[in-house]
């Protein structure tokens, strides 16, 4: 489901504050597409769901010591064989050296700044080595191209989630929850019976995707 019938998914809750029903996705109210970005964004870190989770290989090359990190929390490297990096806040006295360090990397940092994240590796290898990435992705949304994007943005937009079930169960959560952000008043009469029906929904969403004896913990 994209991004507009989600939106009218929302119009179409019994007393719900988008009325009437948007015709056109320039129709929404501004408010009410501020409201599912912000939803999504509660709902997508409330819970290390599966479905966040990723893992990619690409080639750091030959005399390079870095490359891009992915949009999300980064939870393991590795080398091609399986390997597991140790993540370290400094290289010790190789930050200080001007002398490059060659051979198979054996350990990463994370560096951050204006230009991008980076994932430096050290040493530094004299050959092409391929690094797999395991992340919790941060793009929760995709265009109709299939490009990942880090919200819903433009009318044909949909949730990151390839899983048919999951996607179903997370969007009938967001729609709620859109809801409870419309509201906003907790006195609202209307605002309990929603955050109320997101919660259960929550539930669901989270049941679905975990063994059943961790199911006897989810209340």
């Amino acid at each position: 489901m994209d991004f507009f019938n989600l939106l009218k998914r929302v119009s179409n809750l019994k007393w719900a504050t988008d009325d009437p029903i948007p015709k056109t996705f320039d129709d929404v109210l501004e408010t009410s597409k501020i409201a599912m970005q912000q939803a999504l964004i509660e709902l997508w870190h409330t819970y290390p769901f599966t479905f966040k989770k990723v893992t990619r290989y690409q080639v750091l090359p030959a005399y390079e010591s870095a490359i891009e990190a992915p949009m999300g929390t980064l939870t393991a490297v590795c080398l091609e064989n399986g390997r597991v990096l140790e993540q370290v806040e400094t290289f010790g006295d190789m930050d200080d050296s001007e002398t490059p360090v060659y051979g198979t990397p054996e350990c990463y940092r994370l560096v951050q700044n204006n230009t991008g994240d980076k994932i430096e590796f050290y040493p530094t290898p004299l050959e092409p080595v391929t690094i797999g990435i395991s992340y919790d992705t941060a793009c929760m949304a995709r265009d109709k191209s299939g490009t990942e994007r880090v919200n819903l943005s433009a009318q044909n937009d949909t949730i990151n989630i390839n899983g048919a079930v999951q996607r179903e169960l997370f969007e009938n959560a967001l729609i709620l929850l859109t809801e409870v952000y419309l509201i906003q008043d907790s006195s609202d009469e209307n605002y309990i019976p929603y955050f109320e029906a997101y919660q259960r929904a929550l539930r669901l969403l989270i049941n679905y995707g975990i063994t059943p004896l961790e199911k006897k913990v989810v209340i």
